[in-house]
């Protein structure tokens, strides 16, 4: 779901906003919403926050890990601490 409405101030996001409104990809769903009628891939974890809260948002901070109160960049930053960890103790093949 997301809102209906741009609600921030002007933005470049407000644009990819009307952009998926006028494409038919939100459309209405009542209550001040719309909705996603198919998946959409978004450049940033900030503009599909933007799209859904209707205004300009950081993505890293916004989304939470369901059930957690972890967001999504420090969710990020564990996933690749435990790659980099997990390389220290893989063979060089570059050598």
């Amino acid at each position: 779901m997301a809102r209906r409405e741009w609600a921030g101030p002007a933005h470049n996001y407000q644009k990819l906003h009307q952009q998926l409104c006028d494409e038919g990809l939100l459309v209405e769903a009542g209550n001040g919403l719309r909705r996603f009628i198919k998946d959409y891939a978004f450049s940033s974890p900030s503009a599909a926050a933007a799209m859904v809260v209707g205004r300009a948002a950081n993505g890293r901070n916004d989304w939470k890990i369901d059930g957690t109160k972890t967001t999504y960049g420090e969710w990020q930053d564990q996933q690749v601490s435990a790659a980099a960890e997990s390389n220290e103790f893989s063979p060089d093949y570059n050598s």
